[in-house]
């Protein structure tokens, strides 16, 4: 289930003169009592640190291996991640196996859905991003086994059409 509460934390029930399947009692203080629930008592800060989080983190600049950067065209988040249509160009940029992919025609999370019912698109990723991990995970324990440092030669490619783009 704490999978699922991050996806519904905008409060899914139906406005008061519709009816609705979702209970009324799951109001935003439920919503916030769940975190503390999930993820134990932490204070969190009345405004983000965003400035300390991008000092430390390098912002748009981040760089990391090994790594999925997915989201949808429409998500709303897209705007804040490193595929932000103001973020730079990370087409030419050298990382080793960072994987990119916006969904077309997608929203948040959607790449999670798993049914006969998701797109073509969404279908492919999946079965991108599962190949990928089990030649990540392939290779790191071959590198374990083999008491070698992971060169991280992998060549599994996501195909061009969920590269990095910037959408209009």
């Amino acid at each position: 289930m704490s999978a699922w509460i991050p996806t519904i934390q905008n409060r899914q029930c139906a406005p008061l003169w519709i009816p609705t399947i979702v209970s009324r009692k799951l109001d935003t203080r439920w919503y916030q009592r769940q975190c503390p629930l999930l993820f134990g008592e932490h204070n969190v800060p009345a405004r983000p640190q965003w400035r300390a989080i991008n000092k430390e983190y390098e912002g748009w600049h981040i760089k990391l291996d090994r790594v999925f950067w997915i989201d949808g065209e429409y998500d709303p988040w897209r705007t804040l991640s490193v595929q932000s249509d103001w973020a730079p160009d990370r087409r030419h940029w050298n990382e080793k196996d960072a994987r990119y992919a916006v969904l077309p025609h997608s929203v948040h999370h959607w790449d999670f859905f798993v049914s006969d019912y998701v797109s073509e698109d969404i279908k492919q990723l999946q079965k991108d991003m599962f190949t990928t991990l089990s030649a990540w995970i392939a290779d790191a324990n071959n590198s374990k086994e083999n008491g070698q440092e992971d060169n991280n030669n992998d060549s599994t490619q996501i195909p061009s059409k969920f590269m990095y783009q910037n959408t209009p």
